[in-house]
């Protein structure tokens, strides 16, 4: 009933698609909405023309038939109001995911809004599911031509950020937002925003933008603020990390992927650890997760791979923005070995420094004591001599 304009509640021009292909349209609408913004400056540019120019009138004229969007200057591109394609992921990052990828790759002015439900490719019945792309945001950044930013609504603050950011862009751009639904996932209403922010704390979710239009290389375009603990592998809480399979406890629609361990389960091994095994080495563990209630649940392996690539996507953002990287780390290590070496330098000089000065102290002392000894012996001396003298005077003998 609300896909027809102008028969339909919104306040601005809205078209609302049924057909499964939102980009395509979009497209369309964008192109047809700038041939007509392009057509009147050309007419403004040509009556200026006219005007002042009147002998250059023709001449213009014909030259002007080819104007394009790329040609106006910014400011005029800035009167041209965006299009906004609202729609999700499994729209947006399945069947139209070609066409979205070719908007982004445009000049465009179109912002892609892309709700995200964050299914990890899973699905209820615990089979893998490929008909929606988590990761929209991250393979749209790399063509470095959009505005890309991927927010939650459990961060309102870096969400209306990367909003504003997306409008302000005069390119095409890209905001994929974590919106939770209650119903369909399995939680309280009242725990959306919570449940949204456990997403970001367990790095189901990373929030990043990313500005090609700002300066510098693409690590310094990228910012991770938004993020806890900015340069950990995980967010600590109550005394555990976070992982995906916490965040995947509080809703229902996981339940399949999260089972009660059992007696018979081999080698129970904490997520955590078994995440940082090598592939080779998780053979015949049974990775675990502990509830609030102290009880453990034996992560399946569709979650486990889901919790590996989102732990994997994390430190990509991490090494791409420069935070942690296999070049600091080695630099760090380098200047931790030299710091090392020069307080074990320094320990040494002081050592022997320290010794220097305690044999010029036992040499002085040495030397008092044998002085002060002579200069007692030889008084001790002449009080004998004195005696002697003074008993050979009284008679005595000498």
């Amino acid at each position: 009933w609300a896909a027809a304009f102008p028969y339909n509640p919104f306040p601005m021009p809205v078209v609302v698609d049924d057909s499964g292909e939102a980009a395509d349209l979009a497209r369309g609408l964008i192109e047809g909405q700038l041939r007509a913004v392009v057509e009147d400056f050309r007419v403004q540019r040509l009556a200026e023309i006219e005007l002042k120019q009147p002998n250059q009138a023709k001449i213009a004229e014909m030259r002007l038939r080819s104007l394009t969007f790329e040609d106006l200057s910014p400011e005029e591109q800035a009167q041209c109001p965006p299009l906004v394609l609202v729609g999700g992921d499994r729209v947006l990052g399945g069947r139209c995911l070609s066409a979205v990828a070719d908007l982004l790759a445009s000049r465009l002015p179109v912002k892609v809004l892309s709700l995200s439900e964050l299914d990890m490719g899973l699905d209820r019945s615990g089979a893998p599911n490929s008909g929606a792309c988590d990761g929209l945001a991250m393979m749209s950044m790399l063509e470095r031509n959009a505005y890309v930013a991927q927010s939650s609504v459990g961060a309102a603050d870096h969400l209306m950020g990367s909003m504003l950011g997306a409008l302000a862009h005069p390119g095409p751009a890209l905001v994929q937002v974590h919106a939770p639904s209650p119903s369909r996932h399995g939680f309280s209403t009242c725990q959306t925003v919570t449940t949204a922010k456990a997403a970001v704390a367990s790095r189901s979710l990373c929030l990043f933008r990313f500005d090609p239009g700002g300066e510098g290389t693409f690590g310094t375009l990228l910012d991770l603020d938004g993020n806890v603990a900015m340069e950990s592998l995980w967010v600590e809480s109550a005394g555990f990390a976070m992982t995906p399979a916490h965040w995947a406890l509080g809703e229902r629609r996981f339940a399949a992927h999260l089972i009660p361990m059992q007696a018979s389960d081999p080698a129970p091994t904490p997520l955590v650890e078994w995440l940082a095994l090598a592939t080779r080495e998780r053979a015949g563990k049974t990775p675990f997760v502990e509830t609030e209630a102290g009880e453990r649940v034996a992560v399946q392996p569709a979650l486990a791979q889901a919790a590996d690539q989102r732990l994997l996507a994390w430190q990509t953002l991490q090494e791409m923005a420069g935070i942690v990287t296999p070049f600091t780390l080695d630099v760090q290590s380098k200047a931790e070995a030299q710091v090392a070496e020069q307080h074990k330098a320094e320990l040494e000089a002081l050592q022997s420094k320290h010794a220097v000065e305690m044999q010029d102290v036992r040499d002085a002392t040495q030397a008092e004591l044998t002085t002060r000894l002579r200069d007692r012996l030889v008084e001790l001396s002449l009080k004998r001599r004195q005696a002697a003298v003074s008993a050979g005077s009284d008679g005595g003998p000498a």
